[in-house]
């Protein structure tokens, strides 16, 4: 038996598409600190159209967490 586990915060295992590059995965920090910068993210390939407003969600709460 493996031991796999799997942590969003050290592991790249997000997938995003970013103006200028095809696709990439990365970290949940690293899609935080892209939104911030001010880079352009295009779209994440992995949701699903009905996952779009969920993942915004997520990510507007986790931030506003973070800064506070």
């Amino acid at each position: 038996m493996t031991n796999c586990s799997f942590n969003v915060l050290t592991e790249p295992m997000l997938r995003i598409r970013v103006r200028g590059e095809v696709e990439k995965k990365t970290s949940l920090p690293e899609i935080l600190a892209l939104l911030s910068s001010g880079e352009e993210l295009l779209d994440y390939p992995g949701l699903r159209f009905h996952q779009q407003h969920a993942w915004h969600a997520f990510l507007v709460q986790l931030a506003t967490i973070a800064l506070h």
